[in-house]
């Protein structure tokens, strides 16, 4: 009679050949920071240190980035005068991304995974040095902390003030037209409810 580990050893599952195994998720970068599942409780989900203001560019590393780890990104909401030139729309793992643009967000992004999972996350300036941008993201995903933006980043000693880089600038006609189309078709009311709706939420209790 077989003994007990014999019985089983038997029944064990075999090794899953590498040609059918799942590929693990890539890990996030050092420049972000979330807080996931059950630990997203505070009053934001995270934070991101983006290495330029460079929109198109850093916007969609972003969302590639989560999207490999996460899921699908589908929207996403940032502050206009945290950016350079921030575009309508960005292309991110072969897929459109529609991106919202307000004038109030400050230091903020909203980035909505698949239908409504939302990211409230800090943006950290890329000027700040990495001592203090490696500190202020830990705070923001630390999933219990209910300062907004302005005071992790005030207590990290990072300014928020805006340092322009110089470059060709989109003619002020096109931008009008692309941001009156914005508030014609309703997305930018939409867009501005949700972000307010986000960042109106309590720190949700442990």
């Amino acid at each position: 009679m077989p003994g007990d580990h014999e019985r089983f050893a038997s029944i064990l599952p075999l090794p899953v050949p590498a040609e059918f195994a799942l590929p693990a998720p890539p890990p996030l970068t050092t420049r972000i920071k979330l807080a996931v599942g059950p630990e997203r409780r505070g009053a934001l989900d995270g934070g991101w240190w983006p290495h330029s203001r460079e929109a198109v560019t850093e916007l969609t590393g972003l969302a590639e980035t989560l999207g490999g780890s996460l899921g699908t990104v589908t929207h996403l909401i940032v502050d206009f005068d945290d950016w350079d030139d921030v575009p309508p729309q960005i292309t991110a793992g072969g897929r459109t991304v529609a991106v919202g643009r307000l004038s109030d967000l400050h230091n903020l992004i909203v980035v909505t995974l698949g239908v409504a999972d939302d990211y409230l996350l800090l943006v950290v300036p890329p000027e700040a040095p990495e001592p203090a941008a490696l500190t202020a993201l830990s705070r923001a995903a630390d999933g219990i902390d209910s300062r907004r933006p302005q005071e992790i980043l005030a207590t990290c000693d990072i300014s928020t003030v805006r340092r322009r880089t110089p470059g060709p600038a989109r003619p002020p006609v096109l931008r009008l037209i692309r941001d009156a189309q914005y508030a014609q078709d309703g997305q930018y009311a939409q867009d501005a409810q949700h972000a307010q709706d986000l960042r109106a939420r309590p720190s949700r209790p442990r």
